[in-house]
Formats: C-alpha cells, structure tokens, sequence
C-alpha cells in the first residue's frame, strides 16, 4: 500500500516479499491476484505461502516463491515436491526436533522457527469484529483467555479473518 516506503527500502538494499494469505476462498481468488499485481508493480521480488493454490499465480508473475510452514513440510520428499513446483526455499514444520531437522536431505534451502509466538489456528470469522460487534479495533492488542488463564494474542488476517498465537 505504501509504494514510496518500498521503494525507500529497495533503495537501500532490502529485498521485499509479500506474505499472501493462508486461506483464500474462489471468491477472494481474484484480490488476491490484484494484490500480487500491485506487489510486482511495486517492485517486490517474491512471495512468501504456504498454499499450494496460490503457487501458480505466483509463479505467473514471476516471483521468487519462498514456502511458509503452511505445508508442513516433515521429510525429503516433500521438500523435493515444493522445489518441482518452484518454490526456491521452505520452512520446515515447527513440529520437528532439531535432529529431526539436521537429518533431513535438504534439495533446497530451509527456514526453521527458533524464537517467538507460534500459530495456533486461524479463524473463519473475525473474533475481534464479533467482540466488538463492528470492525476497526483490528489494528489495536488483542486476545483470547483460555479457561485455564493462558492468554493467546489475536492478530487481524486477511479477508476479517483472525489469526491466533500460542500462549
């Protein structure tokens, strides 16, 4: 949305990805794609997905496709499958150990998650807008409490969907 803070960054050296959305419907099919269009125009490289739908898309803009933890990637074989489908890296599945990791055969380059909050679902229907009852608090802190006190943040995603963190 900001182009003269992309190219500001570009300038500078920083190569810019999108991240595009874990879920997209047949109907928010075509935003997506006018999303990545203004991506391109804009002068970002690559896209970060971890939705094999959206691979094609991509690839059709040419992008230098990186694979999020979406796929789920556990074994060489998946690895060897996303690079046939153009994907130049991949991160693996934050389920595995640090063994299970090094023993791999990597065909790619891979990612792992070392630091921080891990998704733990993500929601059909906007839990803060039906909090609220209307949208706008989005872009403020927010989160869910379980009934053991553990509190999971809630982060706007896209098409007013809600994306939920580990405690």
């Amino acid at each position: 949305e900001n182009t003269e803070q992309i190219s500001i960054m570009q300038s500078q050296g920083v190569r810019l990805y999108g991240t595009l959305p874990r879920i997209v419907t047949d109907d928010q099919a075509r935003k997506v794609m006018a999303l990545m269009d203004r991506c391109a125009e804009a002068g970002m490289k690559g896209v970060l997905t971890g939705n094999l739908g959206l691979l094609s898309y991509a690839a059709a803009r040419g992008f230098d496709i990186r694979g999020d933890y979406g796929f789920n990637i556990f074994n060489a074989q998946a690895l060897k499958e996303i690079k046939r489908m153009g994907v130049s890296s991949a991160t693996l599945s934050f389920e595995l150990t640090l063994a299970q990791i090094r023993d791999i055969s990597k065909n790619l380059d891979t990612e792992i998650f070392a630091y921080g909050r891990l998704p733990v679902m993500i929601t059909e229907n906007c839990i803060i807008k039906n909090r609220y009852g209307a949208c706008g608090y989005c872009n403020n802190p927010q989160s869910v409490t379980d009934r053991s006190g553990e509190v999971f943040p809630v982060v706007k995603a896209f098409a007013c969907r809600s994306q939920i963190y580990n405690a």
